[in-house]
């Protein structure tokens, strides 16, 4: 084994024990059953070990024929998972023949199974000369077989029972234009740990009903030490499009105008719930009347154009009137009750976040940062061109339950999207920056 203490790796032994009684004294009897048993090579204390005393027990499977008086015969089957790009450690899985439908499973972070060449390859050194296993009989004549687990070349497949599908229909609009959801399919994936010589294919079930049928399929050349490992499927996933309508058309200008005072605008910590103000000159009839709140606002800064590149007018911000920051108004104690206009202005994640609740999301778990950045924007309405995902981070694995069926930062409908997105900056230690850069809303 490979066991992690206090940050470093060190070679261990992992050890699977069928008692046939208990030893004397204090513990006599003390595990009735077959137990996990671990212990780091640098803690061996010499020839003999006492299980109670060195190492540590991990855990207690079930109870088998092993502690039966007289003759009996038993089977055991052991399997392991690790899949570093999804958890921690390594998952073990155990079961007695006589109910193979009872698995018994262990799991550390700080512990994982491993060959020679993985030892080697981590620069670990100090481990069991003599090999990856050891047999130990004590007390009673016995025969025993040992061999590896053979899932051959044989293909496998699966899908739900039951079709539950999300809604295809969806609005056509240029945003969806050519989407798959346009023309009524489901788009179907898979969070699986793969196998060499494993391909793992996901599509329509062939009977026509709307829901997948995952396919295990193993090289029809593979070698046979290929045949002891298989890939595993921890979740299938149907997505489709979210229906968003297209962005209203017009967009008005106060250059030349000579009504606009001031403008104020401060960046928020980390990029976000930045926030502003724009103030307008009164006037004696309304002005920018076709203006709406929720609309998308750019400020521009600097002199006319020949000024010089360096001070002409530029494009700095980019931004949003955020509900009830649309403010007109008459007051006969000002100006003689000329027309009054004043703007809040707020960058993406607080003028248009907090109207947006979260529908038909996949978990964010076993995704790809690019893959969740861009689930995410699809459903906030951001445009493919406005959403930036910085190249270091695309590509890393957001974590997933330890044990990766299990749900993982999977939101429920309704659910707000600044929690979501804050539990999955914590989960992949990633910043999530809204309007940072003037080409962008989701950053």
């Amino acid at each position: 084994t490979i066991g992690t203490e206090d940050g470093t790796d060190y070679p261990g032994r992992l050890r699977f024990y069928l008692p046939l009684a208990g030893n004397s004294g204090e513990t006599d009897y003390q595990f009735d059953g077959p137990i996990l048993h671990h212990l780091l090579d640098k803690d061996i204390p010499g020839p003999w070990i006492n299980l109670w005393e060195d190492g540590e027990v991990l855990s207690e499977g079930p109870r088998s024929k092993a502690m039966q008086q007289g003759a009996g015969r038993e089977g055991w089957i052991f399997e392991y998972e690790e899949d570093a790009a999804k958890y921690e450690g390594g998952h073990i899985l155990i079961r007695n023949t006589d109910e193979s439908d009872n698995w018994w499973h262990y799991h550390d972070d700080d512990l994982r199974l491993a060959s020679k060449a993985v030892f080697d390859a981590e620069g670990i050194g100090g481990y069991v000369a003599e090999g990856r296993w050891g047999l130990y009989i004590v007390g009673a004549v016995q025969t025993v077989n040992l061999t590896p687990v053979y899932y051959c070349t044989n293909d496998a497949e699966c899908w739900p029972t039951k079709a539950k599908p999300l809604p295809d229909t969806v609005a056509a609009n240029a945003l969806e234009a050519n989407s798959f959801s346009d023309d009524g399919d489901a788009a179907y994936g898979t969070l699986h740990t793969p196998a060499d010589d494993w391909t793992v294919s996901i599509a329509g079930h062939p009977d026509g009903t709307q829901r997948p049928r995952v396919v295990f399929a193993c090289g029809g050349y593979a070698p046979v030490n290929s045949w002891n490992r298989r890939p595993v499927l921890w979740i299938a996933t149907e997505e489709h499009e979210p229906v968003i309508a297209d962005a209203a058309p017009g967009r008005g200008d106060t250059d030349g105008d000579y009504r606009l005072m001031a403008v104020r605008w401060t960046w928020g910590e980390n990029f976000k719930r930045s926030s502003g103000s724009a103030e307008f000159t009164p006037e004696e009839a309304d002005v920018y009347y076709t203006w709406r709140q929720n609309a998308n606002v750019i400020l521009r800064l600097g002199w006319q154009a020949g000024a010089g590149a360096l001070i002409e007018t530029k494009d700095l911000v980019q931004c949003y009137i955020p509900p009830g920051g649309l403010g007109r108004g008459r007051d006969g104690a000002t100006l003689g009750g000329d027309a009054e206009l004043g703007l809040d202005l707020a960058a993406f994640d607080g003028a248009r976040l907090p109207q947006k609740d979260v529908r038909d999301m996949r978990q964010a778990g076993g995704q790809t940062v690019a893959q969740w950045a861009g689930g995410v924007a699809d459903r906030l309405g951001i445009a493919g061109g406005r959403l930036y995902v910085d190249p270091v981070v695309a590509a890393q694995v957001i974590p997933t339950n330890p044990i990766p069926s299990l749900p993982s930062l999977a939101p429920r409908d309704g659910d707000s999207w600044e929690n979501h997105v804050s539990a999955v900056e914590q989960a992949a230690d990633i910043r999530v920056c809204w309007n940072r850069h003037l080409d962008y809303d989701m950053w």
